[in-house]
């Protein structure tokens, strides 16, 4: 997957899709 919405997304919050949900509030 290659994708930089942000600098430091845990790929285990990184659905197939590749849509990125911040986790980190």
């Amino acid at each position: 997957m290659n994708f930089a919405p942000l600098p430091s997304v845990d790929a285990a919050a990184v659905p197939s899709d590749g849509f990125v949900l911040d986790v980190r509030e």
